[in-house]
């Protein structure tokens, strides 16, 4: 297993770890970055990590504000070669506070990852009928 850990969703997963992946023919995993303190206010001498939604260069660390950005974060790592490609994580590392600020787009995310794909089915029938199909545009995720 492979794993890189500084997913960031304006930019694509690190090229070197898809190339490494493919050519020892081993499975590949990601982690979001941890550009960001969190305190816990319950706690306030316990500080952890989570990820943050700005760019992997940026000088400053930018918080993430929203559940779309966040999965599209989720999602570079899940198809780092895109959708239509057949290579997919393993699984996806993810920190306390994002998972607590974002559930929808962290259970979208572990629905991608855990669900059969089938792509002619998902071409051809809508989720509802094929029980199969993660497709991130459709409210039928209950049926994966």
């Amino acid at each position: 297993m492979i794993q890189n850990n500084s997913l960031y969703p304006p930019d694509p997963a690190q090229p070197e770890t898809i190339a490494f992946a493919q050519s020892l023919r081993t499975l590949i995993a990601f982690q979001t970055n941890e550009d960001i303190d969190y305190v816990n206010t319950s706690l306030p001498n316990v500080v952890g990590k989570g990820a943050g939604c700005g760019e992997r260069s940026a000088s400053t660390t930018t918080p993430c504000t929203d559940g779309a950005t966040f999965l599209k974060m989720l999602d570079t790592g899940i198809y780092p070669l895109g959708k239509d490609d057949s290579l997919r994580a393993q699984y996806i590392e993810v920190f306390a506070p994002n998972v607590n600020a974002f559930p929808e787009a962290t259970e979208r995310a572990h629905l991608e990852l855990t669900s059969p794909h089938d792509r002619e089915c998902c071409g051809e029938v809508s989720c509802r009928e094929c029980n199969r199909c993660p497709d991130p545009a459709s409210i039928c995720n209950a049926n994966y």
